[in-house]
């Protein structure tokens, strides 16, 4: 049973005791969404992410990682494209301090200049990183060409030249809007009585501000743009994307999206990995991957081989998109694939980090949070021919898109077949 109060300044928390655990999980969800003028501002909100663990006004920024790890927490961060997320895993008896460094960190941090220009170096090296790292380039490059000069397809980590000019003032206007009550949602998994949860975290969040009634985050969805180009990097592989147009995260149709994205390129068993790895040895992984946001998604695989096996490596990919298409998916296939989805979700489920994830992201996305057994029997009800028809028009109705990553010459694509 879920527990959901919100509180008085907008905040939301949702609670899911579960009583054969020692462990607790704290989330709080922030939507943090580029603003209209994301073009002046890539980069920010991952910036702020790690800008808050530089101190606050009550815990230094060792004291921070202290009153977690001490008791022998965990703590972790991260930002993605609509959202920025911190999180904590204690032992129950440990809630209340896992509620309070959380309530320290996205309401009270200090923003000090010193502690920003020596992270600001920290979030630079982290783009270099990056930026010579061959997948995450490559993936990159890909979201860049799919979604151009919109902010679904921009870096979360911004450019250099943006960050190093970053003003402490656009920082704090950019934090000041977006950390409120209305944007944020603290949930809770593990062995906790909802009623203490509620009692702890109404203190510790309840005086946040609530955020005024403006919604600067619309931008639109983007267009999808089937771009096909070569970019020079002098890595030793050839890493490829090759996509198209997918669904967005509320799409009626995900639960046949996740049974044909499994099918295809999720897991050892998946039809690329055997066929392309297991069969012809051409790449040591390749498997298929979706963006997700409110309004757009994309579905595309991703892999790497040397430059002689190129070729024949997008060949092979290619006469798998025509087979999924042209004959489908086989009952037998549907039915062992959707056990292995639901097995996975179990087994994932299973960890109080996975719950308070799915509980606040449920609850963000759809305002409704299905039990395991109403997710399962959404899985079950899914057809071979939803996922075949799914596939036919995701792969045969949709415009493709590749980017090439690697020391290649630019007329390989005059060479390649991309039709389905």
């Amino acid at each position: 049973m879920i527990d959901e109060r919100v509180l008085d300044n907008g905040v939301t928390l949702l609670c899911e005791p579960i009583e054969h655990v020692k462990s607790v999980s704290i989330a709080v969800w922030i939507n943090t969404r580029p603003a209209k003028d994301w073009g002046k501002t890539g980069g920010i909100r991952h910036f702020i992410e790690h800008l808050v663990f530089k101190g606050t006004k009550k815990r230094t920024a060792k004291e921070i990682a202290n009153s977690i790890e001490g008791i022998g927490g965990v703590l972790d961060a991260w930002t993605d494209h609509e959202s920025t997320v911190f999180m904590v895993k204690v032992l129950d008896k440990h809630m209340d301090i896992g509620v309070d460094v959380l309530s320290d960190l996205v309401s009270t941090p200090l923003f000090e200049p010193d502690a920003m220009k020596l992270e600001r170096t920290v979030v630079l090296d982290e783009i270099l990183r990056e930026t010579n790292d061959p997948t995450s380039n490559s993936i990159m490059q890909f979201l860049r060409d799919v979604w151009p000069k919109h902010p679904h397809g921009m870096s979360l980590l911004g450019n250099q030249s943006f960050l190093r000019r970053l003003a402490r003032e656009t920082i704090l206007e950019y934090y000041n809007r977006n950390y409120v009550g209305k944007n944020m949602v603290v949930a809770c998994s593990g062995n906790i009585d909802p009623q203490r949860f509620a009692d702890i975290a109404s203190e510790a969040f309840g005086k946040i501000p609530p955020g005024d009634d403006s919604d600067f985050f619309q931008t639109g969805p983007p267009e999808f743009v089937g771009k096909k180009g070569v970019y020079t990097r002098k890595f030793d592989h050839i890493n490829i994307c090759l996509g198209v147009e997918g669904l967005p995260y509320m799409s009626p149709d995900r639960f046949e999206f996740a049974v044909l994205d499994t099918l295809l390129g999720s897991g050892a068993s998946s039809r690329l990995f055997q066929e392309i790895r297991e069969k012809h040895g051409l790449c040591y992984d390749i498997s298929s991957f979706s963006v997700r946001r409110r309004d757009a998604g994309i579905f595309a695989i991703h892999s790497a081989t040397g430059p002689k096996k190129m070729k024949r490596l997008i060949k092979l990919i290619m006469a798998q998109l025509r087979l999924l298409v042209n004959e489908g998916v086989s009952n037998e296939e549907t039915e062992a694939t959707k056990e292995q989805l639901k097995g996975a979700m179990m087994l994932a489920l299973e960890s109080t980090s996975a719950r308070v994830l799915r509980l606040a992201k449920s609850h963000i996305y759809f305002d409704k949070i299905l039990s395991l057994d109403e997710i399962c029997a959404k899985v079950d009800a899914v057809s071979t021919e939803a996922v075949s028809a799914l596939a036919r028009k995701l792969f045969g109705e949709s415009e493709l898109a590749l980017s090439i990553v690697g020391n290649l010459d630019k007329t390989i694509l005059d060479k390649l077949d991309l039709s389905v």
